[in-house]
């Protein structure tokens, strides 16, 4: 068994795992793997809507920061995840965060794709 069972859940995009892990067990939700990823970074990277949903659900950090000090949102705006930028602001997501490598408006910029909506997000947002 992985020692991170729920990031394995995750990217295997297992909803019952995911299920099952939060539900019955006392699994560490803030548990970060050996680059500082929590388990709603890695089901951000993967665009995985239910976990992304379920993590937050049960009170995952929105603002958790990885080895590079990226947040979640700051991969959601990378990958130009807009349905994940709008729902992690709603959640309380730092729009203003400086990270080691960008601020959440650089990142999104970085991604080379054209994002106008996760401008508009991030600037109503503040």
């Amino acid at each position: 068994m992985s020692a991170f069972p729920l990031h394995s859940a995750i990217n295997n995009r297992s909803e019952k795992d995911i299920e099952l892990l939060l539900d019955l067990t006392n699994c560490n939700i803030e548990l970060k793997d050996q680059e500082g990823h929590t388990p709603l970074h890695w089901a951000v990277l993967n665009n995985f809507k239910p976990g992304v949903f379920a993590l937050v659900n049960k009170g995952a950090e929105v603002n958790a920061i990885d080895n590079f000090e990226d947040t979640p949102l700051i991969y959601a705006l990378r990958y130009c995840h807009m349905e994940l930028v709008e729902y992690l602001i709603r959640k309380g997501a730092n729009v203003n965060w400086v990270a080691l490598r960008w601020t959440p408006l650089q990142a999104l910029l970085a991604a080379g794709r054209p994002c106008e909506q996760g401008v508009k997000l991030l600037l109503d947002a503040g």
